[in-house]
């Protein structure tokens, strides 16, 4: 299996795009340093430091402030970037004609999913990490340029509740690099994949945001009587879904829709259930495939 994941890595690195969604976490730290210290130079005035603002559960001072570039705002930029590699992941094989030697090659094809599962897991961790020293990097360097002084206890909130944020939205994403994968074997199409992957996405993060509205009362309880059952279905089923489980684990004080009775325990095993559900789709469905090309 360390073979396997070992060549999957060394295909990978090969490609532009792969190194660039791998290091997007470090570029996007170097923008906002660079900007920051551009400012500084101009001699603008930065102020106090932030407290802790927006719906995330960040924590406030200099390196809430950084996580806030650097993890919050810019995430989708490496969800994507992730959901992209993993349907190149999934249907590179077909392009490069490699598919068929592969699976010969290769008494297991069980195994063969699994390692591609391992290399996107490998290059989100490596994202994380790397989101992890650019963030906390920026966060003294904000403390240098806010003159932000002793703030021991504020900063050590800030990173525990930063690195909860970072650990729980990779997870996500690179379940939903799971789903690309298994869509991209399925469909032998990174292009549809990724159509497939905002439709489903899309519609998680509907339903999970009525229902997140309707259970913690932002709704109201006046509905028509014919729109009154699919509220209730909503309510129901989005406890279940992705973002909604997502949006439960990393909500801050000030969001309106974090409902109390639902534990952090239920959302990771959620999120647990979907990831392994995915990865056994993208197995069962490239276990039984014909290949003949």
């Amino acid at each position: 299996m360390l073979n396997l994941v070992r060549a999957e890595i060394l295909k990978y690195i090969r490609l532009k795009l792969v190194l660039f969604i791998a290091f997007a976490p470090a570029i996007i730290s170097l923008l906002v340093a660079g900007a920051y210290l551009f400012m500084k130079v101009a001699g603008v005035d930065f102020g106090n430091v932030p407290g802790e603002v927006g719906l995330a559960a960040t924590g406030g001072g200099t390196f809430g402030l950084a996580s806030g570039f650097v993890i919050v705002a810019v995430n989708g930029v490496y969800l994507i970037g992730l959901v992209i590699t993993g349907g190149m992941v999934g249907s590179n094989e077909y392009g490069w004609h490699t598919i068929k030697m592969l699976a010969t090659r290769e008494p297991s094809r069980p195994r063969i999913m699994l390692s591609k599962t391992l290399f996107l897991l490998t290059l989100t961790a490596f994202m994380a990490g790397v989101a992890t020293v650019g963030w906390l990097i920026l966060g003294l360097l904000f403390k240098a340029l806010y003159n932000a002084g002793d703030t021991g206890s504020l900063d050590a909130e800030a990173i525990g509740k930063g690195f909860l944020y970072l650990l729980f939205t990779f997870a996500v994403n690179f379940l939903w690099s799971v789903l690309a994968m298994f869509l991209a074997v399925r469909f032998k199409s990174v292009v549809v994949a990724i159509i497939f992957y905002f439709i489903i996405n899309t519609l998680d993060g509907i339903v999970s945001t009525l229902g997140e509205a309707a259970l913690s009362g932002q709704l109201g309880t006046r509905f028509p009587n014919w729109l009154e059952p699919l509220i209730n279905i909503t309510k129901f089923i989005s406890p279940f879904l992705v973002n909604f489980s997502l949006n439960q684990l990393t909500s801050g004080p000030n969001n309106p829709n974090f409902i109390q009775s639902i534990s952090a325990v239920q959302s990771i095993i959620v999120l647990l259930v979907w990831m392994g559900l995915f990865i056994w789709a993208a197995v069962a469905v490239f276990r039984r495939r014909d290949i003949t090309e």
